[in-house]
């Protein structure tokens, strides 16, 4: 899907994206655009928003949260 990953050796590397789809500002407004929504239910925020979540990382969706 033209994701780049790079490998961070060593005792604590692993993994990183290199690149995202969204940044975390354009997910953050997405997210509050779909919170003010009237035509969703709580429960399609809830779902919609955590999937938005998933365009930043863990950190940055705690913060977003």
């Amino acid at each position: 899907t033209g994701i780049e990953i790079r490998h961070i050796p060593g005792l604590n590397g692993g993994y990183q994206m290199v690149s995202r789809q969204f940044k975390a500002s354009e997910v953050k407004l997405l997210v509050d655009m779909v919170q003010s929504s009237e035509s969703l239910k709580k429960k399609q925020k809830k779902q919609l928003g955590e999937k938005l979540l998933g365009f930043v990382s863990r950190e940055q969706a705690d913060e977003i949260r």
